[in-house]
C-alpha cells in the first residue's frame, strides 16, 4: 500500500474548505468537495454515455 500524497491530507481537522480546493492544482479534474471530504469522481463521457444521452434525448424530443 502507498502513502496519500501531502496534498490529499486536510489542512485541518474541520477538513477542506472551497478556497483549499481551489489551491489544489494536483486534483484531478473531476475533485468535488462534500461535508469538508475531497470525492474524485470519475469522468462519465465514455462511449455508452454518449449513447445514452442521444437516446433519451431523442425520446424527450419524440
Amino acid at each position: 500500500m502507498t502513502a496519500l500524497p501531502d496534498w490529499m491530507r486536510p489542512p485541518r481537522l474541520e477538513g477542506w474548505f472551497a478556497e483549499d480546493l481551489d489551491r489544489l492544482p494536483e486534483a484531478p479534474r473531476h475533485t468535488e468537495l462534500i461535508d469538508g471530504a475531497l470525492v474524485f469522481m470519475t469522468s462519465p463521457q465514455r462511449a455508452w454515455h454518449g449513447r445514452l444521452v442521444t437516446a433519451l434525448t431523442t425520446t424527450l424530443m419524440a
